[in-house]
């Protein structure tokens, strides 16, 4: 359920943000030093988590990332995940999207350094791609597939600019992102060859936790927000 991964990043400072998409029926998320809720989802669903959290390993800066999809097991549209070293939560990211619905919330410094700039998304992903391009030369990842079923999912990994997990494997400037590449969180089934309309696309920066978040379109009619 968990995967996670230390690379050594120096870290900006900003002040404690947090945000939800625009929907009455988004989730709620709180982030404690060690343990994340997740409120507002769908009574007895499963949420799709993901977080980056600051941590010094002696004197090295580094972080941590955790990831799973939780479910509502009481079925009180409510879960919660204890986590098992403290973290800082001025110091981390935190990503839910509830499965059922596909609304997502985040919680934490997604703007570090740049506040007046997210991380751009690149270019829109259309359903039938098998690559999803980011002009950022390391980012941790997380695909979203909303639904029902088996058929509903995430997939997650780490993509250096032209390093064995991007796309086209060449340093250009930009991190390819190949849904084959990633590994399937929690029970999720292997990851497929292609994006699907509505599949949530989530990226964040290790070192300054920039984050940007779509939604891949069908055709000509966008359905990201």
């Amino acid at each position: 359920m968990r995967r996670m991964a230390c690379v050594l990043a120096a870290l900006c400072a900003m002040s404690l943000s947090a945000s939800a998409s625009a929907s009455a029926s988004s989730p709620e998320l709180s982030v404690a030093a060690e343990s994340v809720s997740v409120s507002a989802v769908t009574p007895g669903g499963r949420v799709a988590v993901v977080g980056l959290m600051r941590q010094v390993y002696g004197v090295i800066p580094g972080f941590e990332r955790w990831e799973g999809i939780v479910e509502d097991a009481d079925g009180d549209g409510r879960v919660e995940i204890a986590l098992e070293r403290s973290a800082d939560p001025e110091w981390a990211q935190w990503i839910a999207v509830d499965l059922r619905s596909g609304e997502w919330a985040t919680a934490g410094r997604s703007e570090a350094a740049e506040p007046s700039r997210p991380l751009p998304t690149g270019e829109e992903v259309s359903a039938g791609s098998s690559l999803w391009r980011l002009p950022e030369g390391i980012v941790e990842v997380l695909v979203v597939r909303p639904g029902e079923g088996e058929a509903a999912g995430a997939w997650g990994g780490s993509v250096w600019d032209g390093g064995s997990s991007d796309a086209d494997g060449v340093a250009d400037g930009s991190a390819g992102v190949s849904l084959r590449s990633l590994s399937p969180v929690g029970a999720s089934a292997p990851a497929p060859e292609s994006y699907a309309a509505g599949d949530i696309l989530i990226a964040v920066t290790p070192r300054a936790l920039r984050t940007g978040i779509t939604r891949v379109i069908e055709g000509d009619e966008e359905v990201s927000r």
